[in-house]
């Protein structure tokens, strides 16, 4: 059994709501991770705004606030 792998990310300029950052899988699902430390798994895998440059990938969401670390 292989350990499902992601990538998180961050829009430029900050989310419109209270999400702090947005952890995307391999598989297709992602999980969006709140500032109050919510995580609302979602199928939603937003190659849209990956693609278009306006989510960036960050290394450390933990040290993540919001918008680009």
């Amino acid at each position: 059994m292989t350990a499902a792998t992601s990538k998180c990310y961050v829009n430029r300029t900050g989310f419109e709501d209270d999400t702090s950052y947005v952890e995307v899988f391999a598989d297709g699902h992602s999980v969006i991770h709140t500032r109050t430390g919510q995580q609302i798994t979602t199928a939603c895998a937003f190659e849209r705004p990956i693609a278009s440059g306006v989510w960036v990938e960050i290394e450390n969401p933990a040290a993540c606030a919001g918008g680009v670390p």
